[in-house]
């Protein structure tokens, strides 16, 4: 992104117009307001070392450690994600709200009914570090599978989400689902390919996945729809992709942890329960007017982020990653992923309420960094992504006045996912520009 510069002093937690006055983006392409949350673990300007994002989430929290296990952050603080298994820095993690169904996640046989199994409680270390996961055998008994099946209670109508942590060990073949208007809607995962199965007979989710993690574990999740009551989440192992019977050995199985189901078409951050269901709180992150106004320039500027492509949703809602927004909560500049154009766009409320939306770039991949950033001016909106094709909107014009800079879901939700940066220029940066800081 080019070296730093000096932008002045802070004050009453506001950045000074010193860094705004004379910017010459053909000149200096350093940005007045830089925020990296992957590379330094903080809230603060990498330009000012001010600290100008405000935090807030009124509850405690899951994120992945640098040393792969799961920890859990206090109220109010921010949670910086790694990778689990490299504990590479992922950036800043954001999540709506959520809440786990399932009762007792980390000894939930407690609750559930056993098919064809043996539950041995608090045999393996989890993925958090503690010596609560369960294994789960198979008796010398002829059946086609091994289960764990969970009632909990679907209130809404939507979509439901469910995710368990698995560990193989002498069988491999995970299958996890849920009943839905007479459909069995099931996914299988080979543990030691990663690659996904549908067993025969079964309904394919409408969305799911598979992430590594410390130790050998693995979350596998799945997306379904659901018309609310009761509702049984299963857990089983197969001996092969077809369901084959056959008759278990009384000691061969595998290792299950940390159960969820929650109401969203994506997965989010581990939710541990006991007794009752349990609710994480949004994360509200922003810069706000009092610190954004000094730097922001009314009638032209450019927009950066860096994010992890959010997992694929089951519904076509885009997802904002970042977004000016006006005092009236309306976003006049929003930098998103997915919705019905199934692509990375920049999206833009105009004066009088008209909505454009270019496409700047395919979906990426979930996981995959997406760079994405839009300049705004008298030449109207232009906006590229990963160094990619430069796409613009002559007609739209922008004087974003009394905004604040919100980063991931806000008040509204919709965004589950790591920022890894965010930039602001108080000018347009030229097309060449914005290929090069979006690489």
């Amino acid at each position: 992104m080019g070296r730093l510069r000096s932008c002045g002093t802070l004050v009453a937690a506001t950045l000074t117009t010193a860094c705004r006055i004379g910017f010459d983006p053909t000149v200096d392409a350093t940005p007045i307001l830089d925020l990296r949350f992957a590379d330094g673990g903080t809230l603060d300007d990498a330009v000012s070392g001010a600290r100008v994002v405000s935090f807030a989430r009124a509850s405690t929290a899951t994120y992945v450690g640098q040393d792969g296990r799961i920890a859990v952050a206090v109220a109010d603080a921010p949670r910086f994600d790694h990778e689990p298994v490299t504990g590479v820095p992922l950036g800043l993690l954001l999540e709506t709200a959520r809440t786990n169904l399932l009762l007792r996640s980390d000894d939930f046989f407690r609750d559930a009914v056993l098919r064809e199994a043996v539950v041995t409680a608090d045999a393996a270390l989890a993925p958090d570090g503690t010596m609560t996961a369960e294994r789960l055998v198979e008796p010398a008994t002829s059946a086609f599978a091994r289960e764990i099946d969970t009632t909990y209670l679907g209130t809404t109508a939507g979509f439901y989400t469910q995710s368990v942590f698995v560990k193989p060990a002498e069988r491999h073949l995970i299958l996890i689902g849920a009943y839905v208007g007479g459909d069995e809607v099931f996914i299988g995962y080979n543990l030691l390919t990663e690659q996904s199965f549908v067993p025969p007979s079964y309904v394919p989710p409408l969305a799911h996945g598979i992430e590594r993690h410390a130790d050998g574990w693995f979350r596998v999740w799945q997306t379904h729809p659901s018309l609310g009551g009761s509702r049984r989440f299963e857990v089983l192992f197969v001996i092969d992709e077809q369901r084959s019977t056959y008759v278990g050995d009384g000691a061969s199985g595998l290792y299950v942890w940390g159960e969820q189901i929650e109401v969203g078409d994506t997965p989010s951050s581990y939710i541990p329960t006991g007794a009752v269901a349990a609710s994480r709180a949004g994360d509200l992150a922003a810069v706000e007017e009092a610190a954004l106004a000094a730097v922001l320039s009314p009638g032209e500027g450019t927009l950066l982020t860096s994010f992890a492509r959010p997992p694929p949703a089951a519904s076509a809602t885009a997802v904002q990653a970042v977004r000016l927004e006006d005092a009236g909560g309306a976003s006049t500049l929003a930098i998103s992923s997915g919705g019905i154009a199934a692509a990375e766009s920049v999206d833009v409320l105009a004066a009088g309420g008209a909505v454009s939306s270019l496409v700047t770039a395919p979906l990426a991949a979930a996981g995959d960094r997406v760079s994405t950033a839009a300049a705004y001016g008298s030449d109207g909106v232009v906006a590229a992504t990963g160094g990619g094709r430069v796409v613009s909107e002559p007609a739209v014009r922008l004087a974003p006045t009394g905004v604040r800079l919100v980063l991931g879901p806000g008040a509204d939700g919709g965004f589950v996912g790591h920022v890894r940066q965010v930039a602001y220029w108080p000018a347009p940066l030229s097309s060449e520009a914005l290929r090069s800081v979006t690489r």
